[in-house]
């Protein structure tokens, strides 16, 4: 692979790189020995009813799985190279992560925990999500300019979008179906795709870097992150406009909505903190420091707990896991390589 390309196309890598030189000088770097000595670690955690966790470790091409009911990191799934982004569909029964280094997208089963599939794709694949049917998956791949659709019955690519743009990254579906937001980093907008037409309907402008795009649960909105203006725009989908800017911290990057829609968790990459936003007023409520590094975030189906993936500490991979109650870190898990995306299984 091209050195420069992969950098280009992964919008992460240069940071990631820069972090490790860093990592060890870090007040968490300190702290974190002793958050992992009283947390919990390795195991083959005891049978327990959902939800899981799963995270992609780009290091050590897996996926490692965290019970949530003990917080126990016990099966590792080996999958492709580099693996990204995870995605979860709505019934919990697949569990789909785009491999960035293979092109690929590799289907696990949760009942077994193993790989069913492998699906080829186009070069560099990032996001990922499920329509809400669970019929068809998307996938953005940067390196040609694409977004996929899978058919998740038969596990095959069987359309592909040409977008044109520099970087597509992030993705999501509206609830109702119809339509399909792709942020794009690289040409600075949101693209709306239809899903009927399988092709771009409209394209938003937004600020600099614009990495994830998250669908309120009504569909309603949209909120984006913009890491390079360090703001989450919100879109009402209705009109295809954005109507609130929100500051927040250095290189916004990861974003979630809660079930019932009522707030957002931004993780700021840079700044080491993750930010509660109140959806009613769009504003901030409350800023949670974690490890530096912060990359992805997923909300237990119960909304008591934010799980933040950090890859920006020593040579360690960490989990926070945030109580959405109080805004602050209950528990730090070891995860190895530099854990990336995250998808909870309801």
């Amino acid at each position: 692979m091209n050195a420069s390309s992969r950098e280009r196309d992964r919008p992460t890598e240069g940071i990631i790189q820069s972090q490790k030189h860093q990592r060890s000088s870090t007040f968490w770097g300190a702290a974190i020995g002793t958050a992992l000595a009283l947390a919990v670690g390795f195991g083959a955690p005891p049978v327990a009813a959902a939800p899981f966790a799963y995270v992609a470790s780009f290091e050590t091409n897996s996926v490692w799985v965290i019970d949530i009911a003990t917080n126990l990191v016990g099966a590792k799934v080996a999958v492709g190279r580099g693996p990204t982004a995870v995605a979860v569909n709505r019934d919990g029964t697949r569990v789909y992560v785009t491999n960035f280094e293979s092109n690929s997208v590799s289907v696990i089963d949760p009942a077994t925990k193993s790989v069913i599939a492998e699906v080829p794709v186009g070069r560099f694949p990032k996001g990922i999500a499920f329509a809400p049917n669970g019929k068809s998956a998307y996938v953005t791949h940067g390196g040609d300019r694409k977004i996929s659709v899978i058919d998740t019955a038969t596990n095959k690519v069987v359309t592909s979008v040409p977008m044109g743009h520099a970087s597509p990254y992030g993705v999501a579906v509206a609830p109702d179906g119809p339509k399909v937001y792709l942020a794009d980093s690289g040409s600075e907008a949101v693209s709306v795709i239809s899903t009927a037409a399988n092709r771009a309907a409209a394209t938003i402008p937004m600020e600099d870097f614009a990495l994830e795009v998250p669908v309120t649960p009504d569909g309603k909105y949209a909120y984006v992150t913009n890491g390079g203006s360090n703001t989450v725009s919100v879109i009402a989908t209705a009109s295809n406009t954005v109507v609130a800017k929100i500051p927040v911290g250095h290189f916004a990057f990861g974003l979630a909505i809660t079930k019932d829609g009522l707030h957002a968790y931004v993780t700021n990459y840079f700044s080491g903190t993750v930010s509660a936003i109140d959806t009613a007023s769009n504003r901030v409520i409350a800023t949670i420091p974690v490890p530096r590094g912060v990359y992805d975030i997923a909300i237990t189906p119960d909304g008591k707990y934010a799980y933040v993936t950090n890859n920006g500490v020593a040579q360690l991979g960490v989990v926070s896991v945030i109580a959405t109650a109080s805004h602050t870190v209950e528990r730090m898990l070891f995860v190895p390589g530099a854990p990336e995306g995250i998808g909870i299984i309801p």
